[in-house]
Parts: C-alpha cells; sequence; structure tokens
C-alpha cells in the first residue's frame, strides 16, 4: 500500500468515526429524552435511538473496515458476520416498527405515527 492510499483511507476512517460518534451522541439523546423529562412522544424518542444507534454502529464498523485490504474482508468469515449483523441490525428498527403496527391494527386499535404508540 502506497503513502497517499494508507492516508486516504486514514482519512476517510477519521471521517466515518466521526459521523459515528455524532450518530451515537444522538442515540443517547434520543434515549435520554424519552425515559428523562416529561415528554408526549417517549415511544417516538426511543425508535429515534435505536435508529440512531444501528446507524452509528454501521459508520463505525464501515470506517474500521476501510483499515483492511479488500481481499482480506472478502475472505474472513468474521468480517462476514459482522455485515451481516449489522446489515440485520440496521433493519431491526424497521421491522419493530412494522410488528408494533400490526399487532396495534389486528388488535382493533389505531397507530399513532407521530406519539409510535397504539391508541384504542
Amino acid at each position: 500500500m502506497n503513502r497517499r492510499e494508507r492516508i486516504f483511507r486514514v482519512v476517510l476512517t477519521l471521517i466515518f468515526v466521526a459521523a459515528a460518534l455524532l450518530c451515537l451522541n444522538q442515540s443517547m439523546a434520543s434515549f435520554w429524552v424519552a425515559g428523562g423529562p416529561p415528554t408526549e412522544f417517549p415511544n417516538a424518542w426511543y425508535q429515534s435511538g435505536i435508529i440512531w444507534g444501528w446507524r452509528g454502529l454501521a459508520l463505525l464498523v464501515f470506517g474500521i473496515f476501510l483499515q483492511f485490504k479488500w481481499h482480506s474482508l472478502r475472505s474472513s468469515w468474521f468480517a462476514k458476520l459482522i455485515t451481516a449483523i449489522v446489515i440485520l441490525g440496521m433493519l431491526y428498527p424497521y421491522a419493530r416498527e412494522q410488528l408494533l403496527i400490526d399487532s396495534c391494527l389486528d388488535g382493533g386499535g389505531a397507530w399513532s405515527t407521530q406519539h409510535f404508540d397504539c391508541t384504542k
């Protein structure tokens, strides 16, 4: 790996790690608002915390993966496992939302998108 490529990889890693830290900060702030001060939308803030947390973890993993050569990542079962976990984690909040909406509607309630809650 030449010097230019190495510098490029380090700079990109720093950018992705900084973005990941901002996302994780947003996630922690959302969790704090969900459980801290009185709010009208605790479930919506909780869902936002989950979404921002997984986005932050995905950016962090991507930033770390930038430090490795593509052929070593492609042949590593551990990298494939981590990638699968991150992808499933990114899909989790949306699947959770759909399951909550479905169970609400099946129970005869009405789903409030603004409150992220079921009203019966």
